[in-house]
């Protein structure tokens, strides 16, 4: 801010440094008016008569020293009254209105829609499209009759890694899953794998439960438009998705459906949703029941 110096005038000498600061602008002072008329000498005259009476404030000596100087032209001792403000009769007889919660979406169902079905499930036998496993790794989504199917981040985490059917020469990965990305949701340590997108997957970084992150499509191998979902504990991305043994799907991978309903209800331990081997069929007249063999008993358990 840019500060203005006054000049500090004596004061006895106020009524002439004001009659003098006129006499500058009335031009008495000018060298071609050198022979002052009576007329001038009587104007003047009076013009000092008149700011005589004038008081001039006393500027500081130094005005560093007082931050305020303004605070002189004040009466010592006045008290100055402040208006008091009231509220209108309405708003003063009103109840302050109520603070609204904000609640945080942790967890979603990665497709929007309410009528979306599951049509292929976890771990089902399935030689023909996965020759090295014989098993679907994750669970299989659809919206009948919805070609636009929206899809939203299930979790609060990151996106760490991304890959694009147009490119297959960059992202091998791709060639198979289509548009793909790995959401990373560090609060319980997992990682969910989106593919098949009709688009260009969602940017790396920071991702928020139930923003949008694309539409479902049919890119890669796939039949049908529809969202492959895994779930694999850990930190994953496409140079450590390992679905070349059972045994690492078995150890690695999770029900991604039952780990969204899970902790969907509210639920904060881990979550039972490891695959486990069916049992073997028993053979006809073997009976369940400890200690007996009968054929009877057996046929009254293998048929309630």
């Amino acid at each position: 801010m840019q500060k203005t110096w006054l000049l500090r005038p004596s004061p006895g000498k106020s009524a002439a440094t004001l009659a003098f600061s006129l006499c500058l602008l009335t031009g008495c002072f000018e060298e071609e008016n050198k022979t002052q008329s009576k007329n001038q000498e009587s104007t003047t005259a009076q013009v000092v008569e008149t700011v005589s009476g004038i008081e001039v404030p006393t500027v500081p000596e130094n005005p560093l020293e007082q931050s305020d100087w303004t605070a002189d032209f004040l009466e010592p001792g006045k008290v100055v009254e402040v208006p008091e403000i009231t509220l209108p009769a309405e708003a003063a007889g009103k109840e302050p209105a109520p603070i609204e919660e904000v609640t945080t979406v942790t967890w979603c169902l990665p497709v929007k829609s309410q009528n979306a079905v599951m049509t292929r499930g976890y771990m089902v036998v399935n030689w023909t499209d996965y020759p090295k496993t014989g098993h679907h790794p994750g669970v299989d989504y659809d919206v009948p009759g919805d070609e636009d199917v929206q899809l939203q981040f299930c979790g609060n985490g990151d996106v760490v890694d991304r890959g694009e059917f147009s490119n297959i020469k960059r992202y091998p990965l791709a060639k198979w899953l289509g548009n793909y990305f790995f959401l990373y949701v560090p609060s319980i340590d997992r990682t969910f794998l989106y593919a098949h997108l009709r688009d260009a997957p969602p940017a790396l970084g920071q991702a928020n439960a139930g923003d949008p992150c694309g539409i479902a499509g049919k890119t890669g191998t796939a039949n049908g438009v529809h969202l492959h979902f895994e779930c694999w504990k850990g930190r994953r991305t496409a140079n450590t998705r390992d679905v070349s043994l059972l045994e690492n799907l078995i150890r690695l991978t999770e029900d991604p459906a039952c780990v969204l309903a899970h902790y969907l209800s509210g639920k904060t331990n881990e979550p039972p949703c490891s695959w486990q081997e069916p049992e073997a069929p028993q053979p006809f007249g073997t009976s369940r029941t400890v200690g007996t063999s009968s054929l009877l008993d057996a046929l009254h358990h293998e048929n309630p």
